[in-house]
């Protein structure tokens, strides 16, 4: 019995853990669906997700115009010829992130809404010299396909949003219940370890850590969704890992294809991340608390 007791004091007072399958409410910071982080939130982990926003507030600071090198897609190492914008101010020693606006996010999804631009997040730089509105800058962490013509601004200025944005806290009642409008990069669907667009944000509760279910489309047969977005430079790419048929059954909520993590939001869209998923999990399936 004593052991029993001593078990039950030490359960009350560890930090709750959890791990893919197992869902565990947060003790704090989102109410009714939200539950306990996997790891620390910060704008690190937060980054290669990207994001998405307003197209007034996705303003660069600089288009790369070439690499040194001569190549079309960037590596570590590779310092970018920068086109600084008149009214940007960069300083050697910045550290810039380099992204590509993948234009309005949700076009043709039902029941997406304006969610705004998706900001796909591609690498990180650091300025090594500035003479007028030109710019060198060496390439220190790549996430993606970065590539002439893509953009890049300021990283302090992107961290110090993403640290308002953990302050905030979810409106009384906030109950988020969306739809997957997006996959970053841009494709029809999404498996473990990717990262979706859904249209609901902070101001109906999706803040950073806050998980949320996934259901199927009602009638994703008949929503006519076209083949993946050709426009857009990053090659698509299939799901991610799927649950083999042999392995044991996921503990998932009855009803529920997968399990996403919200990362980074704006007042009305997030991004999320999947955590784990019976099938793919594709546009227009549906997000709500578990």
């Amino acid at each position: 019995m004593k052991r029993i007791l001593a078990l039950v004091a030490v359960l009350a007072t560890a930090a709750p853990v959890a791990a893919v399958g197992v869902y565990v409410l947060a003790p704090n910071g989102g109410g009714l669906g939200a539950v306990a982080a996997q790891a620390p939130l910060s704008y690190a982990s937060a980054e290669p997700a990207g994001e998405v926003q307003d197209p007034a507030d996705a303003q660069p600071d600089a288009t790369v115009r070439e690499f040194r090198s001569g190549a079309r897609y960037a590596t570590v190492g590779e310092v970018a010829v920068l086109q600084v914008d008149p009214d940007a101010r960069l300083n050697p020693g910045e550290s810039l992130v380099g992204y590509r606006d993948e234009g309005p996010v949700g076009a043709g999804v039902p029941d997406a809404g304006d969610c705004g631009d998706l900001i796909h997040n591609l690498a990180v730089l650091r300025v090594l010299s500035i003479d007028g509105d030109r710019a060198l800058a060496r390439v220190v962490r790549v996430y993606g396909s970065f590539a002439t013509g893509d953009s890049v601004r300021s990283r302090a200025a992107r961290r110090r949003a993403y640290g308002r944005l953990l302050r905030r806290v979810a409106p009384k009642g906030a109950a988020p219940v969306g739809v997957v409008v997006g996959v970053i990069p841009p494709k029809l669907w999404a498996g473990a370890g990717e990262v979706v667009c859904l249209n609901v944000g902070w101001r109906a509760g999706a803040l950073p850590g806050v998980r949320l279910k996934v259901t199927s489309h009602p009638n994703a047969e008949a929503a006519g969704f076209g083949p993946d977005d050709e426009s857009s430079r990053q090659p698509a790419s299939p799901p991610g890992p799927l649950p083999d048929p042999e392995d044991p059954p996921r503990e998932l909520p009855n009803g529920t294809i997968g399990m996403v993590e919200v990362v980074n939001a704006s007042a009305q869209a997030c991004v999320a991340r999947v955590l784990d998923c019976r099938s793919p999990v594709q546009l227009g399936d549906r997000v709500s608390r578990p």
